[in-house]
């Protein structure tokens, strides 16, 4: 198979998500290949018209070792040319393990440009260096910083988590936004 018909088969992760279903459809719709892939093979992404085939995968949630192992493998078993990850977790694990995923392309930033970007209070400090408006915000390391935190802003207020989601006990495991 020529280089040129590798790059037209893409494997888009995170089946079940919306984001994955647009972009089966939008690479499908330009005559690339298109495989999608989850921890089970029946998902939104995989029922479109465009999806070729339908991979299943270790869940990354869980343990990346053998999520890792199982898209090195699938990507080469099918001689995948790009792969598109569409939730944090299997970006992050991507970005991270791209050297062991083989030549294939990951069209995303590194994992520094990444964890910089999903960090909220490190991108709430870079737009406001760069004069681009934010909502007033504050970062509360402990209960104790709370009441400073809250004087002055006006209720109902939006709370969240530094990340959406962290590593606990070799899981991944999502914070919750509370109002």
């Amino acid at each position: 198979m020529s280089e040129a018909v590798v790059d037209t088969r893409v494997l888009v992760l995170d089946g079940n998500q919306r984001s994955a279903l647009a972009a089966t459809r939008s690479l499908g719709r330009r005559g690339l290949t298109v495989l999608v892939g989850d921890t089970t093979t029946r998902t939104l992404a995989g029922a479109s018209r465009y999806c070729a085939e339908a991979l299943s995968y270790p869940s990354p949630y869980a343990d990346a070792g053998p999520f890792v192992e199982t898209l090195r493998r699938e990507i080469a078993r099918h001689r995948v040319g790009v792969v598109f990850p569409m939730s944090d977790v299997a970006t992050r694990l991507v970005t991270e393990h791209h050297a062991e995923l083989g030549a294939v392309r990951v069209p995303c930033p590194s994992p520094e440009a990444f964890d910089a970007v999903t960090d909220k209070w490190e991108l709430y400090v870079r737009a406001r260096a760069l004069g681009i408006p934010v909502p007033r915000t504050a970062l509360v390391r402990s209960r104790l910083d709370v009441a400073t935190a809250v004087e002055g802003m006006a209720f109902p207020l939006v709370v969240k988590p530094r990340r959406s989601w962290v590593v606990s006990g070799g899981r991944w495991t999502a914070l919750p936004v509370r109002y």
